[in-house]
């Protein structure tokens, strides 16, 4: 939920950062590698949890190959087409490797690391990845009415509608009930 917390903002509004960051020109030109690489950065981190507690228990020896797999296939992909497709085709590989990580992660690092860090792989594809995954459907919805190179990428209206539903999803759907207590919680103890 956090990475889509974080990554829908910045695939919505990568072109108004990066031409507030280096102009519109560079901007209107460098924003989709920007959007790929913000795709591939969201799909790395999705086993970054799951890294961090085998790291943390001391059993990455278990967990090497798949960081080494992401590593051979971004490069290889990177390289294939980068000669093909230019600097995009760089960015498309950086996200075939990270897809390629976490799936090696899934089927190979987390069997092997199963007595250390026990993972219901399904499970966690289920609740920890596609729920979350589900505030990406009003971001879909935005794309009929799309202005890439514009401050604004939607009218207002959609904007607005769009971050409601964003975040009604984020909320009723991408968090479990218990960490929707939790937030709640945070919440009320801040205020206070």
């Amino acid at each position: 939920a956090l990475l889509c917390m974080l990554g829908i903002p910045l695939l919505l509004l990568s072109f108004p950062l990066l031409r507030i960051w280096v102009g519109a020109h560079y901007a209107s030109h460098a924003v989709v590698y920007l959007e790929v690489l913000v795709a591939a950065n969201i799909v790395r981190q999705l086993a970054y949890p799951y890294a961090l507690m085998v790291v943390g228990l001391g059993q990455q020896r278990f967990a090497t190959v798949s960081p080494v797999m992401e590593a051979i296939i971004n490069l290889t992909s990177s390289i294939l087409l980068a000669r093909r497709y230019g600097a995009i085709g760089v960015a498309a590989g950086t996200l075939i490797g990270a897809f390629a990580g976490v799936i090696a992660h899934l089927l190979i690092s987390m069997p092997r690391t199963h007595l250390a860090v026990a993972v219901a792989r399904l499970r966690l594809l289920r609740e920890g990845v596609a729920r979350p995954l589900l505030s990406f459907v009003p971001l879909l919805a935005c794309l009929p009415f799309w202005r890439r190179v514009s401050m604004l990428p939607v009218p207002i209206p959609v904007l607005v509608l769009w971050a409601v539903a964003t975040a009604s999803i984020l909320w009723w759907i991408g968090l479990a009930p218990n960490d929707r207590r939790q937030m709640t919680r945070v919440v009320r103890r801040a205020v206070s």
